[in-house]
């Protein structure tokens, strides 16, 4: 499984998905994490980043904020949107990894 977690250069979650051109992207295997990337975008709009990220096979996204309209547009590229989080990306990935991930 990969997921990706919109970030600022300091590695902490961007606060507005719609500001974002940084993703971390992490692959997860058997409970851990056995990759990480961070990929470079250019603030192209939801369904171009939802496409990249889909391309990619990242099957979630999270995020600081995001409107009901670009959850649609990630749903409909396979992704699941998880908002409304904030934080150091180590902490959200372990919170995730641990099942103590609140959104």
């Amino acid at each position: 499984m990969k997921i990706a977690i919109a970030c600022d250069e300091d590695e902490s979650v961007k606060e507005r998905l719609e500001d974002a051109e940084l993703y971390r992207v992490y692959e997860i295997e058997s409970g851990s994490i056995k990759s990480s990337e961070l990929i470079r975008t250019i603030n192209a709009g939801h369904n171009i980043i939802a496409q990249f990220l889909a391309d990619k096979s990242v099957e979630a996204l999270i995020c600081g904020s995001a409107d009901k309209h670009a959850k649609r547009i990630y749903a409909r590229h396979g992704l699941v949107l998880y908002s409304e989080n904030k934080g150091a990306l180590k902490e959200i990935i372990n919170n995730f990894l641990s099942g103590n991930f609140e959104y």
